[in-house]
């Protein structure tokens, strides 16, 4: 990764890019083995579903990624709606399964311990009904490049299709809207995040650099509070 920053610093975008898609290839590589024993066939009544012009396609994954605050759970709401589609958020599930044991102090360590239990079981779920020819919307919290780049790995690995769309806000916008969901506590409150935890969440977001977007399908999303998901 760091030689690709170099290159890509350097104004090699296109060395920096293949350097990218060669990793990925070879990590495909890696768990062909697995992804060939999970992946449904193509042609699988069950995996493909029928498009409104009578013709099929897979079943996809909606994927919704960005810092705190940017406006996450209301796009799932949405792309819920339009893709008659289940939507599985991670802090949803963490609330659930976690909150009763919630600590007063060290919560981000408490936090990052039990995330990849919850991602995990949500996988696995998402992965059920995928394969029964249905769309899913995921909100998985992967702040971090590289555990961006494992999940695409993992999903287009086992065949696939995925879209993500990148949402953000500047840190004020996104620090009012906590504060507000906070205190009102409606349809996307899940827990209560001090502003000590939206800093520290905040400052842990690694946006998307052109590489990452480059290699996969995003799609870049603005102030979403005022716009609509892209039809697709």
């Amino acid at each position: 990764m760091c030689i690709q920053r170099a290159n890509y610093l350097r104004g090699n975008k296109s060395v920096a890019i293949r350097e990218r898609k060669e990793q990925r290839v070879s990590r495909y590589d890696e768990i062909s083995v697995v992804a060939q024993s999970e992946q449904p066939a193509r042609n699988n009544p069950l995996y493909l579903r029928p498009t409104k012009d009578g013709l099929t396609q897979m079943a996809k994954i909606h994927l919704i990624e960005g810092p705190v605050g940017a406006g996450k759970s209301t796009y799932v709401a949405e792309l819920r709606k339009q893709h008659a589609a289940p939507g599985f958020i991670l802090d949803a599930w963490f609330v659930r399964l976690y909150s009763p044991d919630r600590p007063a102090t060290n919560l981000m360590e408490w936090y990052i311990a039990r995330k990849e239990r919850c991602l995990d079981q949500i996988w696995e779920t998402a992965k059920e009904i995928l394969d029964a020819g249905h769309d899913v919307v995921l909100e998985l919290g992967l702040v971090e490049r590289t555990s961006r780049e494992r999940f695409c790995t993992q999903a287009l690995g086992a065949g696939y299709e995925l879209t993500i769309y990148l949402l953000d806000a500047p840190r004020d916008i996104r620090r009012e809207r906590v504060r507000k969901r906070n205190l009102e506590k409606g349809s996307t409150y899940a827990m209560n995040v001090p502003d000590a935890f939206f800093e520290m969440a905040s400052d842990h977001w690694q946006p998307m650099d052109e590489i990452e977007r480059e290699m996969y399908d995003v799609r870049v999303i603005s102030y979403p509070d005022e716009l609509e998901p892209a039809k697709t």
